[in-house]
């Protein structure tokens, strides 16, 4: 089968992994940009064994580490473009169990938990991991550029706090004078039968971010050069969000629910609809018809085994663009971090 790129519209390309032996799930997804080179994945596949079948990542994951560390560095010089998005669900699991070790006998969550009747256990993991849920979607790239989007508001003076009501301002002018009273997480579309919804949502957020991604640099942007055009801001925002991105097939929920987030959060900024463009599709792809999927299966592969082999920070310094829940990471706070989270370090 001659493999084709797949969704001539898209912009990118996103295939996941996780990584091995972490006691949660830590998703690891692999954004390929179309327009970039792809001179490691033919340099990869040249050197690939024959192989019956669609060629698998730990195929070429091994032939990577095979290299003479001069090859693996000309492998790496166009690798390396390839944007990494991780999701990280250990430190809210720690945060949360640090909270609640307050209240709990010992101090031991998990073990109070353990030592509890099957159905109490059942109950208290279960709101366990809505509290870290809750915590994981507050870090999430749409939620955050809804507030980061409400501080620019704030910043421009296009938004005013109030502390009562005024009588003069009329209903249409309320929504520029106080903020919409903030809504609780919806953890549902994550609650699946008898799976984890902190490893399901590890998914769905690290996926998320080849949408959200650049929406999120632009905002910072934004909010650091004091624009104030409102009209600027709807339209450059609108226009990055309203992008094609294309997913290996997997769960179509995932991709569901980031669209739903996308078209939530264009409205959230573009409040009066002046820019109509349709959003472009979220398309689901297999691996074996389109390279470009496959070439971000391989990408994700290879990230796993150099955090897995190494550490958190050779992956960060490995990759040109790296984000850990929910921003972008540079190598010296990926060093600062592994510094603090032992979990991080690799075996």
């Amino acid at each position: 089968m001659i493999l084709s790129t797949g969704s001539p519209e898209a912009l990118s390309f996103t295939d996941d992994t996780s990584l091995p032996d972490a006691g949660a799930k830590v998703s690891i997804h692999a954004q390929v940009i179309r327009e970039l080179p792809l001179d490691w994945f033919y340099s990869l596949l040249q050197r690939a064994p024959d192989h019956a079948g669609e060629l698998k990542s730990k195929i070429i994951v091994e032939v990577f580490f095979s290299l003479p560390e001069y090859a693996r560095r000309k492998v790496l010089c166009t690798l390396k473009t390839v944007r990494i998005h991780i999701t990280d669900p250990r430190p809210y699991m720690h945060d949360v169990d640090d909270a609640l070790s307050d209240i709990v006998p010992g101090g031991d969550v998990p073990g109070f938990i353990r030592r509890l009747d099957k159905a109490r256990q059942q109950a208290a993991e279960r709101e366990r991991r809505k509290l870290i849920a809750r915590r994981m979607l507050r870090d999430a790239p749409p939620h955050q550029i809804r507030l980061k989007h409400l501080l620019w508001e704030y910043q421009s003076g296009l938004r005013i706090r109030m502390t009562r009501r005024e009588p003069f301002i009329d209903e249409e002018l309320m929504p520029y004078f106080e903020e919409e009273p903030p809504k609780d997480f919806d953890i549902t579309p994550f609650e699946r039968s008898k799976k984890n919804v902190v490893n399901v949502l590890s998914g769905f957020l690290s996926k998320s971010e080849s949408v959200f991604c650049e929406a999120m640099d632009g905002m910072d942007e934004i909010i650091e050069r004091g624009v104030q055009s409102p009209m600027l801001v709807s339209y450059q925002l609108s226009r990055i969000l309203s992008a094609s991105h294309a997913f290996d097939k997997g769960d179509t929920l995932e991709v569901q629910w980031i669209d739903g987030e996308r078209r939530d959060v264009i409205t959230r900024i573009d409040r009066h609809r002046m820019f109509l463009a349709q959003p472009g599709s979220l398309p689901e792809l297999d691996s074996r018809e389109s390279f470009l999927v496959q070439a971000a299966d391989f990408a994700a592969g290879i990230a796993r085994e150099i955090w897995h082999r190494n550490s958190f920070p050779h992956l960060v310094g490995a990759f040109d663009y790296v984000t850990y829940n929910g921003r972008r990471i540079s190598e010296t706070e990926a060093i600062t971090l592994d510094d603090t989270r032992v979990y991080l370090t690799g075996p």
